[in-house]
């Protein structure tokens, strides 16, 4: 084992460590003003259940509007980057099929050969991590969507408990927890959604089944 596979998997553990120990702070913090702050139990809306497809629907609905902004946002700022690394690709393969046409090669030709090669995998790469970074800004653009769209009210928790008679500082917190949880589902996608709604008419589906038993 080389030591820059050692460096990685300590590198790796490392890592893993800290996401385990941030996650079991972040849960104990919930625990303690769960345990400080003793909010009662919230009923669900008369009818909530059978509300919930025409809900989803909407939803899915602003999730396609936030895709279509991700995409415009993305095709401004990296439509340009992406079409010029996409360029580099096709003249390097090009010019490597134009090469390899020609076989039997030349030292010198192979050598040429070779190195359009190494270029070609570099740009590869170079394409990759582009890409990467356009999905991890997609996914900081939607999430800010998303989170702006549930600020001006449009909810999912809401929509399905009752939240009238909630103490101030219960209804604010209840707010910011369904400010964070529609934005984060928003910022998922129609993809993320479409899977969510499959999960509920499954459910429903057994449900009936089951009843009808």
């Amino acid at each position: 084992m080389t030591n820059g596979t050692v460096t990685k998997n300590h590198n790796q553990k490392s890592k893993t460590g800290i996401i385990i120990i941030s996650g079991s702070l972040v849960l104990l913090a919930l625990a303690y003003f769960a345990w400080q702050l003793q909010f009662e139990p919230l009923p669900f809306k008369p009818g909530a259940a059978t509300n919930l497809p025409a809900m989803f629907g909407y939803l899915l609905l602003i999730c396609i509007f936030v895709e279509r902004s991700i995409e415009m946002f993305l095709s401004s700022f990296r439509g340009a980057g992406a079409n010029k690394i996409d360029f580099e690709l096709k003249n390097l393969q090009g010019d490597i099929n134009e090469f390899e046409g020609k076989k039997p090669l030349e030292d010198n030709a192979e050598m040429q050969l070779n190195d359009l090669k190494v270029k070609l995998r570099a740009t590869e790469d170079k394409r990759a991590r582009y890409r990467a970074e356009s999905g991890y800004l997609a996914l900081w653009i939607g999430l800010f969507i998303g989170l702006a769209v549930s600020l001006v009210g449009v909810r999912i928790l809401g929509n399905i408990v009752e939240m009238d008679n909630l103490a101030e500082k219960q209804k604010g917190f209840f707010i910011m927890v369904d400010v964070l949880l529609t934005g984060s589902v928003l910022a998922g996608g129609s993809e993320a959604f479409n899977k969510i709604m499959k999960v509920y008419n499954s459910f429903m589906t057994k449900s009936a089944e089951n009843n009808k038993a």
